[in-house]
């Protein structure tokens, strides 16, 4: 078996392709572009890897949690799955709210629902609107898990909160997928960031509670 680690990014990549590389990876592949979003991602993998097909696919945190179940299926899921060979397997993993990210979010955007739908609504709508004609594909029942906040991967620390409640504010941000316009009126609002950095200095603990399930391809 090969393992083959691609993206989609600038060179700020390269040290974690070159990490991978160091622990057993067999190719480590960087497409030379600063991607808008994750729809954009999955249509540069699956024309660089439109030749080929693999036994496993790990997609985290591929499109916008917010986004229309049919528009996460066609836009990245449906190519992905295209991409398995036979008895391959597709991994999918997302945030799915219920936990701080959700709770600090709604302290300045009260009405915004950050993650409308699930791992449940994904695989229903797939049964419902099959990928391929001549294929199959079986669907595992989704699963949950969670983790506590650490630091942020790149140890980034920028001016707006200082040191730690930042960092947390830039996950949340992350993996809420906040538009960058609602990011810059809230910038612009020391109302708002004193609202924020409150809410997350009143947290023991920041946890994030994420969805996983898996497609295989049968034929």
């Amino acid at each position: 078996a090969e393992v083959t680690v691609l993206t989609v990014g600038d060179s700020t990549c390269e040290p974690t392709l070159r990490k991978c590389l160091a622990i057993g990876a067999d190719k480590a592949i960087r497409i030379d572009l600063n991607p808008k979003d994750g729809f954009q991602v999955v249509q540069q993998l699956s024309a660089h890897c439109k030749e080929e097909n693999y036994d496993l696919i790990i997609a985290s945190q591929a499109y916008r949690a917010a986004s229309l179940v049919k528009t996460k299926v066609n836009n990245v899921i449906a190519p992905l799955m295209r991409l398995l060979n036979k008895s391959g397997r597709l991994l999918v993993t997302h945030s799915c709210g219920g936990d701080t990210v959700e709770k600090i979010i709604k302290v300045v955007w009260k009405e915004k629902d950050p993650f409308p739908n699930n791992a449940k609504d994904i695989i229903e709508y797939l049964k419902n609107n099959p990928v391929g004609e001549n294929n199959k594909y079986s669907y595992s029942k989704p699963k949950f898990y969670t983790f506590n906040f650490k630091r942020s991967p790149d140890q980034t620390v920028s001016e707006l909160f200082g040191h730690g409640v930042d960092a947390k504010w830039a996950n949340i941000l992350y993996i809420g997928q906040i538009p960058e316009k609602e990011i810059q009126e809230i910038d612009k609002s020391p109302a708002a960031q004193k609202k924020i950095k409150t809410a997350i200095s009143k947290e023991d603990k920041m946890y994030f509670k994420n969805e996983i399930f898996s497609i295989k391809k049968i034929r």
